[in-house]
């Protein structure tokens, strides 16, 4: 069995939070001008990346640190749709104080030892990245993950 990392563990939080497209999360945005245009295009994206953290000394439990931006925009439109970003972002923040959030196994796939999440919170508020002229809306903060393994084979 493979043991599942901090982006994976994020990736099956994230799916469980109400008001994302889970069809819209990744650790790669992909590109926006195909055709015909993503699911995201339209709904949004939010991006996790895994920045760090902290393992257990004494014990086999992880603190990782994730960080998750949410991209929108528009490609038949020169206004920048901050409000569709903004939205995401705010569900994933609101998501970690839900109870069904915490202390429950993430589902992950096949091969991999199931990850236990204890905890996730919120370390900052999501801000606003200014516009780079290209006309992406783009929010970003942390999340730190404290989870472990449902079982400690090697």
């Amino acid at each position: 069995m493979n043991r599942p990392d901090a982006a994976l563990v994020a990736d099956a939080w994230l799916r469980l939070v109400v008001g994302l497209p889970t069809s819209c999360i990744g650790p790669t945005l992909p590109a926006a001008r195909t055709e015909p245009a993503p699911d995201w295009v339209i709904q949004g994206f939010v991006q996790h990346t895994a920045v760090g953290g902290a393992p257990g000394i004494h014990v086999p439990t992880r603190r990782s640190v994730v960080q998750v931006d949410t991209w929108a925009v528009r490609l038949d439109s020169r206004s920048v749709p901050w409000g569709i970003a903004s939205r995401l972002a705010e569900a994933v923040w609101a998501g970690t104080f839900l109870e069904s959030a915490q202390e429950v196994a993430l589902a992950v796939p096949n091969g991999y030892v199931l990850p236990l999440l204890r905890t996730v919170h919120a370390l900052g508020e999501p801000v606003k990245v200014p516009d780079d002229g290209a006309g992406f809306a783009h929010f970003r903060f942390d999340l730190e993950f404290t989870w472990t393994l449902s079982t400690m084979e090697v």
